[in-house]
Parts: structure tokens; sequence; C-alpha cells
């Protein structure tokens, strides 16, 4: 969990789509470490057999455009996210299809 928390930003956001069927949607963001944590510490504990397949990156100025396939799930989904002036992640947004 500290290896992924190390890439984001203190003041992080992160806007979401709802990683099980039947979550509401959240037009709030979760902001922060503290908040993006235990948002990783629920996905990883409910989806231990998560797997994700890369299908392609698309880089642009301070951001970055991931499309991967959830297998575990068979959903395809876009993350996109930009990086402040030390490289870390401040802000994200994840698409589904």
């Amino acid at each position: 969990l500290t290896r992924i928390l190390d890439h984001y930003a203190d003041d992080c956001e992160l806007f979401s789509v709802p990683r099980r069927e039947g979550e509401p949607r959240h037009d709030a963001p979760l902001s922060g470490h503290v908040a993006l944590g235990r948002q990783w510490s629920r996905l990883l504990s409910a989806e231990p057999d998560l797997r994700l397949e890369l299908i392609a990156v698309f880089r642009g100025a301070r951001s970055v455009a991931i499309l991967y396939r959830a297998v575990h799930r068979n959903v395809t989904r876009l993350d996109y996210f930009e990086f402040n002036a030390e490289g870390l992640i401040c802000r994200g947004l994840t698409l589904d299809e």
C-alpha cells in the first residue's frame, strides 16, 4: 500500500467510478493520502485476485492516460492522471466503458 501511495501527492484529488456493481457514484473526489489509502486498502482486501491487463498508454503534458482491462471483472477502464512539479499524481480521473 505504501508503494502505491508513494506515487501520489499528499493533496491529490481522484474522481472514480464505483468499483462494484450497485455502489453509488460519488461526485466528490477522494482527497488526500488518508482517503486514498482507505480506498486502496478496501479495494485490495475485496479483490485479492485483482489482475489488470495493460492495453495502451497515452502521454501528455504533465499527464498520462492508461487504458487497461480489469481481467477479474472483464471491464475496460481508462485512468487519467496529472502530475505536479515534483512528478507526483495530483489529480486523477477513472472512466468506465
